[in-house]
């Protein structure tokens, strides 16, 4: 079911893609003629469909942008788009200087640079507004909200293994001493702002760097019943373990109250 998913993705990024690359390419003709194109132009039309399409569709799918996932789509992903549009924009620019003479001769070069952006508008604004989208009419898409609690050297890990699971959507970094810090577009909050904006997320996903017994009076008050350890050394589903009674309170087994702080793991109480 997720290999299908993600070729259905897949297939969907191409074909906005691909028809971004028509428009901008005729955009592009229409902007540099005054929204007159020449008959004699038209073969060019054909000639840049025919090799910039290919070209780019291959360029994004080598830099992996079509493994990209809509709901999490962000400015770093905005960037390897416009790099990736870069290259390939450089490359058919190549290829029209080498056969310039040939199959590319009389084409007006002055169209690439105005295809170029139109296209990176089309692209990015179509990424955006599904993103939009998700967020606001289909939330459930995004995956489970979850809070993370985890150090800034060990957090772009875990919230990008989150966001390609798409089963846990991380809402906010919980620390106060990072409060601002923003890392793939996950802001870190402290208890005020998570309470304010957050209260009542169930789900709170904790690095094995941190001593969960430092957080968990504060995340009991924030509504949150299950908690998940990140092994840093696997997946974010292999790598997730059900927090311990020891892990929560940092005691010896026979000093803890097993049923109690078991039944509030639960969500019992």
């Amino acid at each position: 079911m997720n290999r299908a998913s993600n070729l259905n993705r897949t297939l969907f990024f191409i074909a906005i893609d691909t028809f971004a690359s028509f428009v901008a390419i005729y955009m592009a003709f229409l902007l540099k003629f005054d929204f007159v194109i020449p008959k004699e132009y038209f073969i060019n039309i054909y000639e840049m469909i025919l090799v910039l399409v290919p070209l780019r569709i291959t360029v994004f799918y080598l830099a992996s942008i079509y493994k990209i996932s809509w709901r999490y789509f962000s400015f770093r992903d905005s960037i390897l788009i416009v790099y990736s549009t870069v290259l390939t924009t450089l490359l058919f620019v190549a290829i029209v200087y080498i056969e310039r003479t040939s199959f590319f001769a009389g084409f007006p070069r002055s169209v690439i640079p105005i295809e170029f952006f139109v296209f990176v508008s089309i692209a990015l604004i179509a990424r955006v507004i599904k993103r939009f989208f998700l967020e606001i009419f289909n939330k459930s898409a995004l995956g489970k909200p979850t809070l993370v609690v985890a150090e800034p050297d060990l957090a772009p890990e875990i919230i990008k293994k989150m966001q390609n699971s798409h089963k846990y959507w991380p809402v906010a970094l919980f620390d106060s001493q990072h409060s601002g810090f923003k890392i793939n577009g996950v802001l870190y909050k402290g208890f005020k702002e998570i309470q304010k904006y957050h209260n009542g997320i169930e789900l709170a996903i904790v690095s094995d760097k941190i001593e969960i017994k430092d957080y968990f009076e504060q995340l009991k008050h924030l509504g949150v019943k299950e908690f998940k350890k990140y092994n840093s050394d696997g997946g974010i589903e292999s790598g997730l373990q059900d927090i311990t009674v020891e892990d929560l309170l940092a005691r010896k087994p026979k000093d803890l109250d097993r049923a109690a702080i078991g039944n509030f793991i639960q969500g019992k109480r």
